[in-house]
Parts: C-alpha cells; structure tokens; sequence
C-alpha cells in the first residue's frame, strides 16, 4: 500500500514477465498485501518477459476490475510493451508515462566462432502480433494514455509518473468492485 500520502491505493513494480513465478506472486499480492487498496498503480516500467506471463498478468489485472494505472516509459519493452497494449483501453484501466520502447520481437541466440554469443531478434511477429490484433509494435511502441515526462537527472527524488497515477486514482469514483480471482 503507498500510505498516507495515497490513501487506498496499492502499489506494484513488475520488474520483469519472465517466469511464472511472477504471475503467483503478482496472484498474491493481490489477495493479500494490496487486498484492501481500491486501486492499483502497476509499474511497467523495464525490460520483458514472455508471452505465457504475459498473458496471465493481463487476465489477473482485467478480472481483478479495481481501476488500475498501468507507469510506461521509453525504457518499457518486449513482452511489457504487449501487455500495455492488450490492457490499454479496458474499462478502469490507464497507461502513464512515456511511449514504450517499440522493441517487442522475440530474441534468440547465435553460437559465434570465437565462443562468444550474440543475442539478435527473430522474426516472431505473428505470435505478438495474434496479441496485439495485427498491429506491428516494433519501432514504434504504445502510446500512453497520459503523457508524462520523466527527466531523471531533474527530478531531485521524485517520480512524475507515479504522482500522476495516484492523483487520477485518488479522483476516480464509483471504483469497480473487487472481482476474486
């Protein structure tokens, strides 16, 4: 829960979609840890994951129904970027920050002759693209709800994108009932 200074709202960072470990403790913290918040402040900001965890995030956050402010920025991508995506636009649900990343295609890992290993993108587009309704999101990334700019270097401890998702779910009425999951 953020505290006093966001009454009622509850806080989450996704640092990465990459196991599905992630997914029972994103369950959890749901029932348990911010079972009383009314709204949710879920924080995408970061490097991916994969397509199974993604998923199942998005199906927890769409049947959870509090409102939910989803914090993107120019460092989101991959399989972070598509959840954005597939969740931008449901009911109660809205994107704050920056336009995402636009690097959303899968990669994969070639053996190079002196040992070493690069990592490259794969052509992957059509099992993205099945979650995204055809859209191509590479290079060009999602677009966010509300616009913010987050400056590190000027921000002197703060964080413009958390302030603003708190602010729009202190004002929003009539919050959506609790579904269980």
């Amino acid at each position: 829960m953020l505290g006093p200074e966001a009454p009622g709202l509850g806080y989450i960072h996704l640092w990465n979609l990459l196991s599905r470990e992630t997914v029972t403790i994103f369950e959890k913290a749901l029932r348990e840890e911010l079972g009383a918040a009314r709204g949710l402040v879920i924080d995408l900001r970061g490097r991916g994951g994969q397509v199974p965890v993604l998923k199942a995030i998005a199906q927890r956050v769409e049947a959870d129904g509090r409102p939910a402010a989803l914090l993107v920025d120019d460092l989101t991508r991959s399989a972070k970027e598509v959840l954005a995506y597939m969740l931008k636009g449901k009911k109660g649900v809205s994107l704050i920050g920056d336009t995402t990343a636009g690097a959303v295609r899968a990669a994969g890992y070639v053996q190079l002759e002196n040992g070493a290993r690069a990592m490259i993108p794969v052509n992957a587009r059509i099992q993205i693209e099945k979650l995204t309704g055809g859209e191509d999101l590479e290079g060009r990334g999602v677009d966010p709800d509300i616009f913010v700019e987050f400056r590190l270097p000027f921000l002197g401890g703060r964080d413009p994108l958390l302030e603003r998702a708190t602010a729009l779910l202190s004002t929003a009425r009539g919050a959506a009932r609790r579904r269980r999951l």
